[in-house]
């Protein structure tokens, strides 16, 4: 299973990886090398008597030929007409060209002929003449058109690359996004609040704008890391999470950690937005509480955020772009959950 597997993965390489390049090109003009002097073989044996230095300038010209008309084929004819959509133009071109190849290789035939013995050719001309011209032409046809094919699978498969590596790049700019701003209308909420404390309690305004500095300098600095420590992100939630109790007093929380998981380094920002989610687009009972907990699982880590006398909204479009995140980042060694009132997320380690 593994030899198949390696198999088809050279093949794959070999007809779409751009080191095997000039192999494609020296496979290709073996090939028709090799029919070329097929083709003058099958000639030499029908009349013995050419000189082999002729022989062997006909072997060259045909050989030319068949390379002119296949990288017309591929540098002029696909990218102008068959991967722009022309297809009926692209036929009809093709088919003038290998037609026009046709009648130079048999006019160059029966010049030699006629050139060596004209009683020769004439005796061994038959009507079935013109069905082995088109015969010969229809070959042609065929041999080009999958070499087409081989074309515009790379084609696509190019196209297919770029596709994925455009929707990289827009999940990756959406990070960035995400990164470089806080919800506007916390911070908003946090300036008004320190506005209205700073008459009557000046030291509680004191612990609100260090803790909130203290987001911003994570926000700003920390996040420019590829990488940070668990226990970093965890204070960031910490703070964020005691900030907008302080503002709207509308639940209460934990963050527990195993000790073990501190020395872990994680992406920055990664388990941030399920708590942004769980605090904006919860629906709040009696004393609501919100539990999160980051635990070994396996060789990685399980983040679990779970509502107590309250419930997720049932709209989870907020966090499609989470999960396409987290694709990114650890793609097919993740897994994730939300229920009601709760969110799970399980990752593995990728190293």
């Amino acid at each position: 299973m593994n030899t198949e597997i390696a198999s088809i993965s050279f093949v794959y390489r070999f007809l779409f990886g751009k080191p095997f390049r000039v192999g494609r090109h020296a496979l290709l003009a073996f090939a028709l090398a090799i029919i070329a002097l097929g083709r003058q073989v099958h000639c030499y044996q029908l009349y013995p008597g050419i000189s082999l230095p002729l022989w062997i300038f006909f072997v060259v010209s045909i050989f030319a030929v068949y390379l002119a008309v296949a990288y017309l084929n591929l540098y002029y004819l696909l990218p102008h007409y068959l991967f722009k959509g022309k297809y009926s133009k692209y036929i009809f071109l093709l088919s003038g060209v290998v037609f026009i190849f046709v009648f130079l290789q048999t006019t160059q035939e029966l010049a030699l002929y006629l050139g060596l013995s004209p009683t020769y050719y004439l005796s061994h001309l038959k009507p079935g003449s013109i069905g082995d011209f088109f015969s010969f032409f229809l070959t042609n046809m065929i041999c080009l058109f999958g070499l087409s094919a081989t074309a515009l699978l790379r084609q696509w498969n190019n196209e297919r690359e770029e596709v994925a590596q455009l929707e990289k790049q827009k999940v990756q700019t959406e990070i960035r996004t995400f990164k470089e701003q806080l919800n506007p209308a916390f911070i908003s909420a946090v300036l008004r609040l320190t506005s209205d404390l700073v008459q009557n309690d000046s030291s509680k305004v004191s612990v609100i704008l260090f803790q909130l500095s203290q987001l911003l300098r994570y926000q700003l600095y920390d996040c420019r890391r590829e990488k940070v420590l668990l226990q970093a992100e965890v204070n960031f939630i910490s703070d964020y999470l005691k900030l907008e109790r302080i503002c709207s007093c509308r639940f209460d929380y934990s963050v527990q950690v195993e000790e073990s998981m501190q020395p872990m380094w994680i992406p920055p920002l990664l388990f941030m937005p399920f708590v942004r989610y769980a605090v904006e687009h919860i629906h709040i009972g009696e004393n609501p509480f919100i539990h999160l907990s980051f635990e070994h699982s396996g060789d990685g880590l399980q983040f679990t955020c779970r509502l107590e006398n309250a419930y997720f909204s049932t709209d989870t479009s907020a966090l499609q772009p989470v999960r396409q995140r987290i694709e990114l980042l650890y793609p097919e060694v993740y897994c994730l959950n939300y229920d009601t009132d709760s969110i799970t997320l399980k990752l593995e380690n990728n190293d």
